[in-house]
């Protein structure tokens, strides 16, 4: 699993590594052409993903009996 966040201000893109940073989640960024982006990989995308994902999502992402999930 993957999270990838998109903008167009590298302000907010530094600003949100900085805040995964600050909670023990190690993020990737990269500039491109048409903006800025942050990406969340496994496990640390895991971790996060209850957080981020509409309830429905949440309730599948619960239900997964795998070793990458880890309990936020």
């Amino acid at each position: 699993m993957r999270i990838g966040i998109k903008t167009k201000s590298k302000q907010l893109r530094d600003w949100f590594i900085d805040v995964l940073r600050a909670h023990n989640i190690i993020a990737h960024k990269a500039n491109k052409k048409d903006g800025y982006e942050v990406h969340i990989d496994t496990p640390f995308a895991w971790k996060i993903a209850s957080l981020l994902l509409n309830p429905h999502h949440r309730e599948r992402i619960m239900l997964i009996r795998d070793s990458r999930f880890l309990e936020s």
